[in-house]
């Protein structure tokens, strides 16, 4: 999976051309959730995962959706942001000098 995060720190920031194969940018590690999980749940586990989109799957693991902080923001306004503050910590994972 390669995200538009991917791109600009690991292509754009890391010097690489559009030449660059995707595989070399992409996430490999990809974190994802069920399609009948609570959204609760979902937007619990994203600021652990510094996430702001993840994946849906159905329960064989095909892909069904993919869900994002503002599709969770219609239902639950409350989750959501506090979900969106917590990813939007700076992580070392994610740090251009980790």
């Amino acid at each position: 999976m390669i995200t538009d995060r991917d791109i600009a720190i690991g292509g754009v920031g890391g010097g690489r051309t559009p030449e660059t194969p995707v595989r070399a940018v992409m996430t490999e590690d990809v974190k994802y959730c069920f399609q009948d999980q609570e959204t609760d749940e979902v937007l619990e586990n994203m600021p652990d995962h510094q996430v702001r989109r993840l994946p849906v799957l159905d329960n064989d693991k095909n892909l069904v959706g993919i869900m994002s902080m503002s599709d969770a923001a219609v239902g639950e306004p409350y989750g959501a942001g506090r979900a969106l503050i917590d990813v939007a910590r700076p992580s070392r994972q994610h740090s251009p000098t980790a």
